[in-house]
């Protein structure tokens, strides 16, 4: 079903949706449209024992089998098992999204991307394997009084965490064996440490999306990305299609509650338009300084918000960046604003550098600021697009410092 998300409380209509827009009509067309194409995905079934319009993605199908020796060796009530009877389905899609990776795991991979992504989890289970019993050392939690030792790395496994992007760490603490951390992809003595990661991860991204340029529909890394995105089916920009398509449906906002729920039209929504990307805007804060900020105002020349010290930045709609007033309140009283003037540049070769940052008045707007010093102080925020090295993703980032220590209230 064709469903939007907008954060509860969405105060002054900051945020956008997420999801999929449009009826359910069409929307279920559109799925069995993309269903004859791929024909022989599984669909789901209902407890009932009846074939539902529903799809898994990838993630569903390889996570739930990674302990498989065939690809629905058991049978999964949930899922259409494989055959050609009512009710069956024979799953060449997924057969043949198998045969891709087993082609380019080999010695002479056909598709060098791939090839890339099975050496990255190849390396990270090697040193999941490695460390397992090494809890003294690793702090990773491994339950080995449960799990005595670490899952064999079999086909279905390799699939399942690398379709997942998610580490091998079976067992441990979820926080265990990241992905970025993994042995010769992770250098701290380089200015971009996680660089390695990145560029396997930039790899994964594009593999996703290779339904754009591949001619041949049995080449396709992921068909699902193709029915979220695609033109030719839903071609939803800003829902989830893929385990680390963050850059369009993560959202993580500040003070949210709950969830505004929309079928059919975004208009009765606080904010009708998409979400598009996110600008975090953080700003410096020392607990024990003697001027600090307590208050911050997001879309408001009022700081009507308690500052977290623990996570002292808020988050933006890119649609939003430019028109909305900011505002923060010190603990003596003072009242600073800033306006933004356009969203951060990409980053560039220099990275992890500042070179390429956005500053001045060009990119800030101070005039609402009378006070020198905080005149001062609002000239000094930039801007900037970063890496995160957790997942490779971009971010856009406004700085702004901790309020002046020299100031009087």
């Amino acid at each position: 079903m064709p469903i939007l998300v907008e954060p509860y409380p969405n105060k002054h209509g900051i945020y956008g949706w997420v999801g999929i827009n449009g009826d359910v009509a069409p929307f279920t067309a559109t799925v069995k449209k993309w269903l004859k194409d791929f024909a022989g995905w599984p669909q789901f079934v209902d407890n009932q024992g009846a074939t539902d319009d529903k799809v898994p993605s990838p993630i569903n199908l390889f996570i739930g089998n990674i302990f498989n020796t065939g690809l629905d060796d058991p049978a999964r009530a949930d899922l259409q098992p494989i055959g050609t009877g009512p009710g069956q389905a024979s799953w060449a899609p997924i057969t043949a999204m198998i045969k891709n990776w087993k082609d380019s795991t080999s010695a002479n991979p056909a598709d060098p991307n791939i090839s890339a992504v099975s050496k990255l989890f190849v390396a990270n289970y090697a040193n999941y394997a490695a460390n397992y019993n090494n809890n003294d050392t690793t702090g990773w939690g491994c339950n080995t009084g449960t799990f005595p030792n670490p899952i064999d790395y079999t086909l279905f496994v390799a699939l399942g965490y690398a379709y997942g992007w998610t580490p091998l760490n079976y067992g441990c603490a979820v926080t265990a064996n990241q992905l970025y951390n993994t042995p010769g992809y992770y250098d701290p003595n380089k200015p971009n440490p996680t660089a390695g990661y990145q560029k396997v991860k930039n790899q994964f991204d594009n593999l996703q999306i290779n339904y754009q340029t591949e001619t041949d529909t049995a080449k396709f890394f992921n068909p699902y990305v193709d029915l979220i995105h695609g033109a030719d089916y839903l071609n939803a920009q800003y829902a989830y299609a893929y385990s680390v398509d963050d850059g369009v449906g993560n959202v993580q906002v500040d003070g949210a509650t709950g969830f505004y729920l929309a079928v059919g039209s975004p208009n009765n929504l606080p904010n009708p338009e998409p979400l598009g990307s996110l600008v975090n805007i953080t700003f410096g804060y020392g607990a024990k300084d003697n001027v600090r900020f307590v208050k911050y105002g997001l879309c408001t020349d009022t700081p009507d918000t308690v500052v977290n010290p623990s996570y002292t930045t808020f988050v933006v709609s890119v649609g939003k960046i430019t028109s909305c007033p900011y505002s923060l309140l010190d603990n003596k009283g003072n009242i600073y604003y800033f306006g933004i003037k356009k969203a951060p540049n990409p980053p560039n070769d220099n990275y992890p550098t500042q070179a390429n940052k956005l500053t001045g008045s060009a990119f800030v707007d101070c005039k609402a600021n009378k006070n020198p010093t905080i005149k001062g102080w609002c000239n000094a925020i930039f801007g900037q697009l970063v890496i995160d090295g957790s997942n490779g993703n971009t971010q856009n980032v406004v700085i702004a410092g901790a309020a002046p220590q020299n100031l009087a209230p």
